[in-house]
């Protein structure tokens, strides 16, 4: 059974991301807008990324988010650094990281059942 933080506010007042006590390990992530505004194919949802950590801290691996000429993905960079959105995360740990791939797998499942879709900022052409 996966035990989730609760969803908390992903960055502090400054712009930079919260310390939390399950950041400093490795783990899967889920990132959410603070409503229901992404189309999904079944409903509406603001579940907008699901990701993992194996390697290094889950505070690490978000704060690469934050750094527009190196981020990985620039659609949740835009997201995270819009001020339009109070963007949330929800935090769980694992272990090793065969976990945190198996975590992560599970729960884009979820999304693709639920939703009919991967979460916006998953996709590829996102």
């Amino acid at each position: 059974m996966v035990t989730w933080s609760a969803k908390r506010n992903l960055l502090d007042s400054s712009g930079k991301i919260k310390t939390h006590s399950k950041n400093d390990k490795i783990g899967v992530y889920k990132i959410y807008l603070n409503m229901n505004t992404i189309p999904y194919p079944n409903r509406l949802g603001n579940l907008i990324y699901i990701g993992k950590s194996e390697s290094r801290s889950v505070y690490k691996r978000l704060n690469d988010y934050l750094n527009t000429s190196t981020t990985s993905n620039p659609s949740l960079t835009n997201y995270i650094l819009s001020e339009r959105y109070d963007v949330k995360v929800e935090i769980t740990n694992c272990n090793k990281e065969e976990r945190c791939q198996k975590i992560e797998k599970d729960e884009l499942r979820k999304h693709m059942k639920k939703y009919g879709s991967l979460p916006i900022c998953n996709r590829k052409n996102a």
